[in-house]
């Protein structure tokens, strides 16, 4: 599977912490995740690095086989460039309103397809959806927020005539995300809706991913003295999904 995205819960960390010149102590406003571990069920080990300039991420690699790199606007994420074992497989550019909301995705995979998402803010506070691949309707749906925070997608996928409705549902921990001092990284929360299976948070850890009416995820974490995770364990409804 790749893993093109930020969204990573299943974890062994890696925190480094940049003195503040405000307060050398509080680590909690600027620690950046440096590394990832992840070992498998049948115990497969991953190890991913990841490049800072500042808080702005550069590079996500894992073991020289899978990277991304990350292009910024001012403090926006404006491109995703996904290689596989050297070569490119992914672009993806991100386009935003004035208010710096993600209103646009478009994801190209070379010598394949183009997949456009269009997001639209709504008055009541949540985020609808309009996925095209190759001009043709992929998927809609909407997003729903509980404190600016993602917690449900209602999605309708089409394919050759046939349709599929689905929802996925996640709760979170009170603790810190590793990724929550990365700068944009809180504007993708509900990027790539159709490729996406699960919803992602800058703010707070997922426990559980419900699809539908099943559980398909679960996760339970140890924390450091900052209440970020230092270790994780998944389970899930394959070998794939079950993980530390």
């Amino acid at each position: 599977m790749k893993k093109i995205f930020l969204g990573l819960i299943a974890l062994t960390l890696t925190l480094n912490a940049c003195s503040s010149s405000d307060d050398s102590n509080d680590t909690t406003n600027d620690a950046l995740l440096s590394k990832i571990v992840e070992t498998y069920e049948d115990g497969y080990v991953s190890t991913l690095l990841v490049t800072y300039s500042g808080n702005k991420i550069l590079k996500l690699d894992w073991d020289g086989e899978e990277v991304t790199e990350f292009t910024y606007t001012g403090n926006l994420i404006t491109q995703e460039k996904y290689f596989l074992d050297g070569d490119l497989e992914d672009v993806i550019t991100y386009e935003y309103d004035a208010n710096e909301r993600l209103i646009r995705s478009t994801r190209v995979e070379t010598n394949s397809f183009t997949e456009v998402d269009e997001y639209t803010h709504n008055v009541d506070g949540t985020v609808s959806f309009v996925t095209e691949r190759d001009g043709e309707l992929a998927a809609n749906g909407t997003f729903y927020f509980n404190n600016n925070r993602p917690y449900k997608k209602e999605i309708t996928k089409y394919y050759e005539g046939f349709e599929s409705d689905e929802v996925i549902e996640v709760t979170f921990d009170d603790k810190n995300e590793p990724f929550k001092n990365v700068t944009g990284y809180n504007k993708l929360n509900f990027a790539l809706p159709n490729l996406k299976s699960d919803i992602e948070d800058n703010v707070n850890n997922v426990l559980t991913v419900k699809r539908d009416t099943f559980t398909i995820l679960t996760t339970t974490y140890t924390y450091n003295s900052n209440n970020f995770p230092a270790t994780s364990t998944t389970t899930g409804t394959s070998m794939d999904d079950n993980y530390t």
